[in-house]
């Protein structure tokens, strides 16, 4: 099948491809495929390959020596003890606190203890310990005269808060729930690893369950050390977490976390000792100390009381802070559906790419090929969905820009108005023609909008399931000059007053996932859904939109072409599944040619 001939007309703003029938003279049509920035020195340079990473073919790193250590068989355990007898509770450690943690403390109760002079637990950490995680000494003697046996539904309840880094706030890292007694009524002897949850019910911790914090979001990688032992007179030191003492099945790492683990122990940026990161916030914060009263700066500064009233409600940490943005492992993005496109009929596909912020603009592509001309095509489609609210099920793309908090990712849809024609043997993919016997092409019609999302939050990727609302036209050369060095939502707000920028009467829009590439496609967190882009209209309106539920299915596009026998097959039958497959690889080796001529055409690399 030939390909139409693409004559290419550089703008400011982008390239403007004209399809010109091969067979005979035609109006001259426009597509404008934006590829490149405003203020990039040379239109020719060379393309950035962007590889799509997913779950399978991710190389996972290295498990650290002690990164996390199962329980080992062979740990010896004092025997346990009844409910009226003392026993000590002891805090040893938190392990890898986030990128944007700095000084620790840690405060908790044994709920339900039935005892009045219950001590509440407030412990700080060694200084002199790592302070991406820090050692504890602290020992709680529970039940100490024997007046009463602890009742066997008692718990330990801790919270561990931080100063966060970059708002210089306190902040709840995560809560941990531990059960006193074992099912037989005695003490649960032993070590526990357990993760911190970024939650609590509204009701608070004395309602709590063994299970009422399933529902909250683990801080990736970050987890508390304790134990319960019978009581002694001399205090019992830490084991070494290396020999398996604790029970850590509960706080075994994911694929993801143990990549955010192993870049931490890389991570030679970060202050080495519990005092280096004392004294670290006592420089931002510009804190005359000197160094015998470093520790008493340490408790004080979590005084709640001294904090200004704004500050004293404390929230949890902010998830997509866990990790700074490092350029290797990059950001994985993926685009998941349009809403309220004004046509049907079309084979529907999204093209993104890299829009460079003015701090990046001049940096040179590195060896890896990072930090170029990165961009992507969507290619899989869910059948099931309505051809004017296309969803893609393609796995997330993993890009590597230039850490730049004003770089966007530049979005385009384009339509092929084309027909599938099955393959007569229907073993085989068919052929893909255009509707009037020409050439394939895309037209100016088919420019189905545009938009462009944030892709940094200061040192971290801005994480999140964003609706952006689709633009008519392509981008103006203000807009993309405006965004290399404003916030991308103030240039919108500017460009809807100015009307420079003009929404569909649909209200369309499209759902883009963002987050940083550490997290594998299967195990990132909830990300936030995000609505900022949207408020620059009305965002309600956009969202209606997007709730729309009517209208013709994706899977139509398969049927039209077949015979009338085949038209009457139900979505789940093997024939239609094998024929929907046929399809959609035909379409997208079609229009996927049709992107990449106009992108060699123009002198840069094939997608």
């Amino acid at each position: 099948m030939a390909l139409c001939k693409l004559e290419l007309s550089r703008s400011y703003y982008g390239l403007k491809l004209f399809t010109v029938s091969t067979e005979q003279p035609r109006g001259l049509s426009l597509v404008q495929l934006t590829v490149y920035d405003p203020l990039k020195k040379s239109a020719t340079d060379a393309d950035s390959v962007v590889t799509e990473e997913t779950t399978s073919n991710v190389g996972l790193p290295h498990l650290e020596d002690d990164a996390w250590v199962p329980h080992s068989d062979a740990t010896v355990l004092p025997d346990p003890t009844p409910p009226d007898h003392p026993f000590d509770l002891y805090i040893d450690a938190i392990r890898y606190i986030p990128d944007s943690a700095t000084i620790i403390k840690v405060i908790g109760k044994v709920m339900n203890s039935g005892q009045s002079d219950c001590p509440f637990i407030t412990a700080f950490p060694v200084l002199s310990s790592l302070s991406r995680s820090p050692d504890f000494k602290y020992c709680a003697v529970i039940n100490t005269l024997k007046r009463k046996p602890v009742p066997v539904n008692a718990f330990l309840m801790l919270q561990v808060s931080t100063v966060d880094l970059e708002t210089g706030t306190l902040t709840i890292l995560g809560n941990c729930r531990l059960g006193i007694f074992n099912a037989h009524g005695r003490l649960n002897v032993g070590g526990f690893q357990l993760r911190l949850k970024a939650g609590m019910p509204a009701k608070g911790p004395a309602s709590l369950t063994s299970s009422s914090l399933d529902a909250y979001p683990s801080v990736p990688g970050c987890s508390i050390l304790v134990r319960l032992l019978p009581h002694t007179q001399d205090s019992v030191p830490a084991p070494s977490y290396g020999t398996g003492f604790y029970f850590s099945e509960e706080a075994k790492p994911t694929r993801s976390e143990l990549q955010i683990i192993s870049t931490f122990n890389k991570d030679e940026s970060f202050p080495r000792l519990g005092v280096d990161m004392a004294k670290s916030l006592m420089d931002e914060e510009e804190s005359k100390v000197t160094d015998d009263k470093v520790e008493a700066w340490y408790q004080d500064r979590f005084d709640i009381q001294k904090m200004p009233v704004t500050q004293r409600r404390m929230t949890y940490i902010n998830l997509s802070h866990v990790i700074r943005y490092h350029q290797e492992e990059g950001m994985r993005v993926r685009i998941t559906q349009a809403y309220g496109l004004q046509i049907e009929g079309l084979y529907i596909n999204a093209f993104a790419r890299i829009l460079k912020g003015h701090e990046s603009m001049d940096l040179p592509e590195l060896p890896q090929r990072w930090g170029g001309e990165e961009k992507f095509l969507t290619r899989r489609h869910d059948f099931g969905s309505l051809q004017r609210c296309p969803r893609w099920t393609d796995p997330s793309v993993v890009l590597h820009p230039h850490l730049d908090e004003h770089s966007a990712l530049l979005l385009q849809l384009f339509g092929m108005e084309a027909l599938y024609e099955p393959d007569p043997s229907g073993q085989r993919p068919g052929a893909v023609v255009s509707r009037d016997g020409q050439n394939l092409q895309l037209y100016a019609k088919q420019q189905l909008g545009w938009t462009a999302v944030p892709l940094f939050d200061g040192r971290y990727v801005k994480n999140g399931i964003y609706s952006a609302p689709l633009f008519q036209g392509s981008p103006t050369p203000e807009f993309l000059q405006a965004v290399t060095s404003r916030p991308l939502t103030e240039v919108i707000a500017e460009g809807i007053k100015k009307k420079t920028l003009q929404f569909f009467n649909t209200f369309a829009s499209i759902k883009v996932e963002l987050w940083d590439a550490h997290y594998l496609d299967d195990e990132c967190y909830t990300l936030p859904d995000v609505h900022d882009l949207l408020a620059a209209g009305k965002a309600s309106k956009f969202l209606k939109t997007q709730s729309n539920k009517k209208g013709a299915e994706l899977s139509q596009l398969v049927l039209q072409g077949m015979d009338k026998k085949l038209q009457k097959l139900k979505r789940n039958s093997p024939e239609y599944q094998q024929q929907e497959r046929f399809y959609e690889e035909a379409m997208t080796n079609a229009f996927y040619n049709l992107i990449e001529t106009a992108l060699l055409n123009a002198g840069y690399s094939p997608l």
